[in-house]
């Protein structure tokens, strides 16, 4: 149902008639997947449409803290995406920005060395988000800090292949000669 929620509101801007329970994990999903600004948008589309009910505040409030995050980590507010972290501990297990963010928060610390929990998270983190790019690529970075230069690579050419974030991919290029855009091109 989710992928038609997208379909016919992408195609047409028109909700299709779903009960307020699936649209609640609809956009809680999308929320969860990285996906904030699209839920908040649909969420405000239905808001006008209909009076919601009190989970909806907490998918607001969900919003609230993605939107919050991700813009303290694309602005480099070290201090303030680590605050919302620590505010939202319980998200970093299931949520991608929060995983993300956690992950990119230790490896900012030069003499952090990655211990197996937290290589065990990423890989949890990949089986719930096998798609993401960022998270490929911070995984590689964890591989790298532990001297495993030929894994970290074929991830972060992965990364690249699966990432449309533009700071994640700027990272690749600069840091390892990865640009799958000036590839793709040598390739036509």
């Amino acid at each position: 149902r989710y992928w038609a929620l997208q379909g016919v509101f992408g195609k047409t801007g028109v909700l299709p008639e779903i009960d307020d329970q699936m649209f609640y994990e609809i956009l809680t999903l999308q929320t969860l997947t990285g996906e904030y600004y699209d839920a908040e948008y649909i969420l405000d589309v239905l808001k006008q449409q209909r009076r919601l009910d009190g989970q909806f505040q907490a998918l607001e409030n969900l919003i609230a803290k993605s939107r919050a995050l991700v813009t303290a980590m694309d602005d480099g507010r070290w201090d303030d995406a680590e605050q919302v972290l620590l505010e939202n501990p319980q998200l970093c297990g299931c949520h991608i920005d929060f995983l993300c963010a956690d992950v990119t928060l230790k490896l900012r610390n030069p003499d952090f060395i990655p211990d197996e929990a937290v290589i065990k998270q990423v890989k949890e983190g990949l089986k719930s988000f096998s798609d993401s790019g960022d998270l490929m690529k911070l995984y590689g970075d964890l591989l790298s800090r532990l001297g495993e230069e030929k894994e970290a690579y074929t991830l972060y050419q992965k990364a690249s292949e699966h990432t449309r974030n533009g700071l994640t991919l700027l990272a690749l290029r600069e840091e390892h000669g990865i640009d799958p855009i000036a590839q793709e091109y040598a390739e036509a």
